[in-house]
């Protein structure tokens, strides 16, 4: 049920997502007006995320919003990472209960993750190879099951041993899937812009 519930949740938000790119493919990157329309987008994708939860107890959620938020900041950088966190973490504290906490510490974590490996990619531009990916979604979610330890002590442990397991088998995979699909439309759109240079 655990894992059915997160690959239904996240092959949702990974769809929304691709959709996003196909529309944005012919799109300059570099204009802030992107940048903050991505943002606009990448936050309400993870809004229709936390629409469709697993739900452990009540008020504790899990939803693929740290998959989203961490592409976001990787790919859009700070300014669409602020957007789409600020959209997403109001979102989270409206629905309340005692996993909010938690799930704004996630999304500003994991869209700052994003925005430092935004920047790593800058300075770096082998770490856009797959096993350094799959290794950033990791990282990401390992940080996300830490920040268990924000819940209350007496399910904190108990909520851990359950999703564990399967945040980290479908959470990196669902990121890893993600980024190739947005480096594909990143590769498609500079030989666009070199055909037209020339």
């Amino acid at each position: 049920m655990v894992y059915l519930s997160l690959i239904n949740n996240i092959t949702l938000l990974v769809s929304l997502s691709i959709l996003y790119s196909l529309i944005s493919r012919r799109w300059d990157y570099s204009n802030i007006w992107h940048k903050v329309f991505a943002g606009i987008l990448f936050g309400f994708v993870a809004v229709i995320g936390m629409m469709n939860p697993l739900q452990l107890q009540q008020g504790i959620i899990f939803d693929g919003r740290s998959v989203i938020l961490s592409i976001g900041g990787l790919f859009g950088g700070p300014i669409t990472a602020i957007f789409s966190a600020v959209i997403s973490s109001s979102y989270r504290i409206y629905i309340g209960g005692v996993g909010a906490l938690m799930g704004v510490s996630v999304i500003f974590s994991s869209s700052m993750l994003g925005v430092i490996y935004h920047y790593l990619r800058k300075k770096h531009p082998q770490s856009t190879h797959i096993g350094y990916l799959y290794i950033f979604g990791i990282i990401v979610h390992i940080n996300m099951l830490a920040l268990t330890s924000t819940l209350p002590s007496n399910i904190s442990s108990d909520v851990l041993k359950t999703i564990a397991l399967p945040v980290l088998i479908i959470y990196p995979i669902a990121t890893l899937l993600m980024c190739i699909v947005f480096l594909q439309q990143e590769s498609r759109r500079n030989v666009i812009k070199s055909l037209s240079n020339c």
